[in-house]
Parts: C-alpha cells; structure tokens; sequence
C-alpha cells in the first residue's frame, strides 16, 4: 500500500494474541476482555505505530476499550477504512479519539445512506362492466 509503512508486532501469526472480544467474552467476563485487549495495546503500542489496523468490528472495539484504559493516543481503524482513506474515499467510520464515546456496533458497519425505498404507484381499480340492460318483453 503507497504511503503506508507496515510494522508487525512482535508477536503475531501463530504467536498472536486475541484481543479478549471473541466468544462472548466481552459481555461474559467483561474484566478480563479488558485485560486481554490492555495487553494486546501493550504489544502493539511497543511497535510504535500511529494506527492499529483490524478487520473485525468486535477486535476493534475492545481494542479502543483497551487504549482507553491505558490513555494510549494510537489511533484504531478497520481495514476497510484505511483502504478506502488511501483510494481517496470517505467513510463515516472514524476512528474515535481517546476517551470519545464509543460508537454502537451497528455504526460500525454504517457506510453509506440508503435512501427510503419509493413508494409504489397507485394501481387504478379497473372499471367495472357495464351493467347489462334489461330487455323489455
């Protein structure tokens, strides 16, 4: 990616730590969802990077706690984000600064608008038959 300097963090591939979202974790045992992402800012806040980059909404908000929690000033993004930066896109995901509320799970995905969808036009009754006339006998 031009403009874009890669650095791993020391422990990564098969050595990688999880962020501490996965598997419920997070609404199950909140604490050590905290813990896990605390250390995983730690790791990656020993690269020296301005941004951490995941691909997973849920990574990336227990990631943002983590930061959070440890007043880290490393910016947190998605992938999709920063592929769409560099191609000169707009997103409305935006990485919140430290100690921002945080946005729901649902505005992570929120990309674009999509307009109402129109109505349907009224459809005309047809017209009734004319009613037969009586023969006179």
């Amino acid at each position: 990616m031009p403009g874009i300097k890669l650095v791993e963090m020391e422990r990564n591939r098969h050595e990688q730590r999880c962020c501490g979202a996965g598997g419920g974790v997070k609404a199950g045992i909140p604490d050590l969802a905290l813990g896990v992402a605390k250390d995983r800012m730690t790791d990656a806040g020993a690269t020296k990077a301005e941004v951490l980059i995941s691909t997973c909404p849920f990574c990336r908000r227990n990631l943002l706690d983590g930061r959070d929690d440890l007043k880290m000033e490393m910016r947190v993004d998605d992938l999709v984000v920063l592929a769409a930066n560099l191609m000169g896109l707009s997103t409305d995901i935006k990485s919140p600064a430290p100690g921002a509320p945080k946005e729901t799970i649902s505005d992570l995905f929120r990309t674009q608008t999509i307009p109402p969808k129109p109505a349907e036009p009224k459809k005309e009754e047809p017209k009734a038959a004319p009613a037969a006339e009586k023969k006179q006998a």
